[in-house]
């Protein structure tokens, strides 16, 4: 399970900038006039060898949107110093096909197309799931003081391959924190 939750956060990194869909929580009521120094909320991650994938996960992730939000205006300060603390998580959510013309309905029905004709045409020829996976990412931000979320957003992508490296989920993050952030107002 350990090991499906790591390639899962992998893929949601690797192809969360094509096809995804942010979400900003419409209540928010972060204000940039308020604030202006951040930390993170809980401590990150340690290396004690039985979970080097999600060790360098956390510091990829905490990485990217530490340094998006300095290039915003923002300071990371200690804890104590802050007037916004962020936390982050990782999920997956699993849904039935929907069905129709080009895609099953149960597992027993899902399986390669090797190209058949649908009236003279060949609509597709690859692997058609029973189910549709997504990766989601979600960033709060409360106020240190109050303790109260004033903005959060979620990141949703459709899981397409599960199988990638290290570096290329480095090479994610990049791409990954910019459009996440994008709607936080800079300083």
């Amino acid at each position: 399970m350990k090991h499906q939750l790591a390639i899962v956060i992998t893929t949601l990194l690797l192809t969360a900038c094509i096809g995804s869909k942010v979400v900003v929580k419409p209540d928010s009521t972060f204000d940039a006039a308020n604030y202006q120094r951040f930390a993170w909320m809980h401590e990150a991650i340690t290396n004690d060898g039985r979970n080097s994938a999600y060790y360098n996960l956390d510091r990829s992730i905490r990485k990217g949107i530490s340094a998006e939000l300095v290039k915003k205006g923002y300071q990371q300060v200690a804890k104590e110093q802050a007037e916004f603390l962020l936390d982050y998580s990782f999920f997956q959510s699993v849904s039935p096909d929907r069905g129709g013309i080009i895609s099953p309905r149960d597992e027993s029905n899902a399986a390669w197309d090797n190209g058949s004709d649908i009236n003279g045409t060949s609509l597709h020829n690859h692997y058609i799931p029973a189910e549709i996976q997504r990766g989601n990412l979600s960033l709060s931000i409360s106020d240190a003081k109050q303790g109260h979320e004033v903005w959060q957003v979620t990141m949703t992508k459709v899981i397409e391959n599960q199988m990638e490296d290290e570096a290329a989920v480095k090479k994610s993050v990049r791409g990954l924190i910019p459009k996440l952030l994008r709607e936080l107002p800079a300083k």
